[in-house]
């Protein structure tokens, strides 16, 4: 799946304009990438299909911070609440239910090993919030 696929799956779900679904999307998923591992970030890059990986690569500064997040775990409250800032989203709601659906359309688009290494790799409460399949499909 490419970018521009992924980006109108989320449009479509979350009923945004594909400029504000890849804001979303970029947020969720450099959010997620900032509590993996060195390693799993490399395996789910290699794992992204097409130009999806332009929606993970923040560039240096972001590679900078994520290390620097990484010391400190977040919680399943913080971790949304990062999203929720980054996208620009009126509440937590908004970024609970965007990132269930980020995350249902990333899980569709990697192999169901590096679904289960992220799943893995994530602190529990987040490892439970990954698990959920209750993104609404619109």
């Amino acid at each position: 799946m490419c970018k521009d696929e992924f980006v109108e799956i989320i449009s479509k779900q979350v009923k945004l304009d594909m400029e504000d679904a890849e804001r979303v999307a970029k947020s969720v998923l450099l959010t997620l990438r900032s509590r993996l591992s060195p390693v799993e970030v490399v395996e789910l890059n290699d794992n992204l299909a097409c130009d999806l990986e332009d929606l993970w690569d923040g560039g240096w500064l972001q590679n900078i911070v994520s290390k620097l997040q990484s010391f400190r775990e977040l919680d399943r409250y913080e971790f949304l609440e990062q999203i929720r800032q980054a996208a620009d989203l009126q509440t937590i709601e908004d970024a609970t239910y965007v990132t269930q659906n980020v995350f249902s359309v990333l899980k569709s688009a990697i192999p169901e090993q590096e679904v289960e290494a992220i799943s893995n790799a994530l602190p529990d409460d987040l490892r439970e919030f990954w698990r959920t399949d209750e993104a609404a499909a619109g």
